[in-house]
Parts: structure tokens; sequence; C-alpha cells
């Protein structure tokens, strides 16, 4: 008996359909069927050699004269390609997203850090400007007292002094005047880190 080559080709391609998405894809089916509407979906299938391919399916259901659905007649793409190209830019988006938050979090973490550390060395700077301008001040106060009656022996004032006692005063004459001049240093240098030293600018011969 000759076949009859008038009738449609069919198979159960349902076979072949992804089993995680085999339960999506009936279910929109029936909707669609029962709703008498055309509507189309994207799934994967399953190849006999092995392969997972993305096939994007448009279904139409045809309904007898009372309304009855009769049968489905569509097509289907293979849009693996596109698929694949999808997913890898979602992946690309996604894993940018991730460099991104962590690059951020990153600076905000060297930021904050950098703040800190900035805090404590002002924080140093500042009271070892106030150690010195307090220091220089205390030595100062008991240095003028020293230097004054250092003048007064050296002056005679209370009394004639022998030549050795006279090189002596004038010995620690010559060590204040030195350690005058180391204390004003240091106070000067508080004052230039403090940003309070008032400069003199002139024209010096060259």
């Amino acid at each position: 008996v000759p076949a009859d080559t008038s009738a449609p080709i069919t198979f159960n391609w349902f076979e072949i359909v992804h089993p995680e998405d085999q339960p999506q894809l009936a279910a929109l089916m029936q909707a669609g069927i029962a709703a008498g509407q055309p509507f189309h979906h994207t799934f994967r299938v399953v190849q006999p050699d092995g392969p997972v391919r993305w096939i994007k399916s448009f279904a139409s259901p045809i309904l007898g004269d009372h309304g009855q659905p009769l049968r489905l007649i569509g097509a289907c793409l293979d849009v693996t390609l596109e698929q694949e190209e999808a997913e890898r830019k979602l992946y690309e988006e996604g894993a940018l997203r991730r460099l991104n938050a962590e690059l951020e979090q990153h600076v905000a973490e060297r930021t904050a850090a950098l703040t800190e550390a900035n805090r404590q060395l002002e924080y140093s700077a500042r009271i070892k400007d106030e150690f010195m301008a307090t220091m220089s001040h205390e030595l100062r106060t008991p240095f003028t007292t020293i230097l004054g009656a250092i003048d007064v022996l050296a002056e005679q004032v209370h009394g004639e002094l022998n030549p050795q006692q006279g090189r002596f005063v004038g010995m620690i004459r010559e060590s204040s005047d030195h350690l005058l001049q180391l204390i004003n240093a240091i106070l000067d240098f508080s004052r230039v880190q403090s940003g309070t030293l008032d400069l003199d600018l002139q024209r010096v011969p060259a």
C-alpha cells in the first residue's frame, strides 16, 4: 500500500524539550489553547547527539466551529547563537557590576583608612606643636631670671669678683646664650609648622 504523502509528518516533539523547561511550556500551551490566542515561548531542546539548542516557537490554536481547539500550527526558530550571546552579555555585565562594586568598596575602605591616618597625623602634629610651644615657653621663662642673675654678677653689683669667678660667670653667660638660641630655634620651628611665623622678606646682595 503506497504511503499517503499528503499526510503531515508528525512526531512527539515535546519529548525532546529540556526537562526543566517542560512544565512552563506545557502550562503556556494549555493557557494559549484555552484562550484560543496565539502565543510564543523560548525553551531548550535536547538533541539525540547531546547538544542543547535554544528554540523560539510561535504557535496559534486552530478552533472548530464551536470554538473547540482542533490543533496547533506554528513555527520554530533556532536562536541558540542569539541566546548564548545574550547570556554572555548578561554574564559580562554581571561580572562588570561585581568588579565595580568591589572596586568601590576597596576605594571606600582605602579612603576611610587614609582619612583616619590623616586624622591621627594631624592630632600627633598638633600635640607635638603644643608640646614644643609649651616647653619653649616654660624654658624661656626661668631662663630670663638666670640671665638676669648672671648679668648682675658680671656687673659686680653685690661685690667684686676675683679673676677666676669672672671667668666662670663669662662661661655661664656664653653657655646660657647658646642654650637660649637653641630654645628660640625650637620655638621658631614650632611656629613654622603651625603657620604662625611671620617672614621678613628683604633683598640681599648677590
